[in-house]
């Protein structure tokens, strides 16, 4: 076994939910057998300095277009100065240059963890992963769904070749930085009164909130008091206009909240009455982990890797069905307590079986450690 295993984890930006799963990773080599070093291809360093080692490129956008020669040229250098043997990437562009600097520079293994479905759509990116990816590279990806959606490409991946490790949290710390109800709502500006479906991610068509919108206006219409009842969506995205414009047209705007971006939504999700995730497509959702612990009743499609967080007894609903995504809002409201505690129990303990942040890092590291053990 080599005596210090120097490992570069290379992410296209500073962000904090890129962040967030990268720190797990660094945690994951905080041993003094590993020296890690976090890069960022663009984007500024935050005004509070992180608590590990990191490096940013701050590359500009035309750099990181076309040919990128300067920046191949760059983290080459660095990588020669720093001696890494091994590299972890996310995201695709992460993994298409380093790809291109491994064809100079050895690395003893080199790990590409995929974070969502359709990478490998366009044909530029198959012949890419048949020719720089196929042989050199180890993939991980974020659920199973996503494994065979890159097996289904034409990219030359073999089963063999890519690792399924489920995202994961730290339960407790999630536990403790998640607010109650009440202290949660007063931050949100939210009434204590009010019964609250709630959910957090971006604005994006694959979330399905539009389905979401016209289920919550179906909801109020048969309810008795329709003004103490309401719907918050925490996050941003190019579809907001949209979703407003939607909700003025079901004249729904009095009941529905945007609160927009909030960093470490997370620690309000217990503000909600119920959770809802309405996605068309999700990888995984890593979301539906924090809502978990945060002990919520949820509501979810059945598409892609959400089975395999909630597992095959949830009751499920189909994506893009307002009637059914409306009868099963219905259904968990009326539902009493003990039903509801059920239900999250069972959730709950499956979130320790199979998400807890200690078999996340354990898969990471025997990833890296089987490499090495014969060296």
């Amino acid at each position: 076994m080599v005596n210090v295993i120097r490992i570069l984890q290379l992410c296209y930006s500073y962000s904090e939910n890129i962040t967030d799963l990268s720190r797990q990773i660094i945690y994951t080599y905080d041993n003094p057998q590993y020296q890690i070093i976090t890069a960022y291809l663009t984007g500024t360093p935050p005004s509070e300095p992180l608590p590990f080692e990191q490096y940013f490129f701050q590359f500009s956008k035309r750099q990181l277009k076309g040919s990128r020669r300067e920046v191949i040229e760059e983290i080459l250098k660095f990588c020669h100065r720093k001696k890494f043997q091994v590299v972890i990437t996310h995201r695709f562009k992460a993994m298409h240059i380093m790809a291109y600097v491994l064809r100079q520079i050895p690395f003893h293994k080199a790990i590409a963890v995929i974070h969502r479905k359709g990478s490998f759509q366009r044909w530029q990116r198959q012949l890419f992963g048949q020719f720089l990816l196929r042989k050199t590279w180890h993939i991980v990806t974020v659920s199973e769904a996503v494994k065979q959606d890159l097996l289904a490409t034409r990219s030359g991946f073999t089963a063999q070749q890519i690792t399924v490790i489920y995202n994961a949290i730290d339960i407790n710390q999630v536990q403790q930085q998640q607010l109650g109800q009440k202290s949660a709502r007063q931050h949100l500006g939210l009434s204590e009164n009010d019964y609250i479906f709630g959910t957090i991610g971006r604005l994006v068509p694959n979330k399905g909130y539009s389905y979401l919108l016209h289920a919550f206006k179906k909801f109020l219409g048969h309810c008795k008091s329709p003004q103490r009842h309401r719907l918050v969506i925490i996050g941003s995205g190019r579809e907001e206009m949209h979703l407003r414009n939607i909700t003025q047209h079901l004249q729904i705007n009095q009941q529905v909240t945007f609160l927009g971006n909030i960093p470490h939504a997370c620690c309000y999700v217990r503000a909600f009455n119920l959770f809802l995730l309405p996605s068309i497509n999700e990888a995984f959702a890593m979301v539906l982990l924090e809502a978990i612990a945060g002990k919520r009743p949820i509501i979810a499609t059945h598409v892609d890797g959400i089975p395999e967080v909630l597992g095959d007894n949830f009751e499920y609903v189909p994506p893009k069905d307002v009637d059914a995504l409306f009868q099963q809002m219905q259904k968990v409201y009326l539902q009493s307590a003990p039903e509801q505690q059920y239900q999250i129990d069972i959730l709950y303990q499956r979130l320790i079986d199979k998400f807890d942040i200690t078999r996340y890092r354990k898969q990471f590291r025997e990833l890296i450690d089987s490499s090495f053990s014969k060296l």
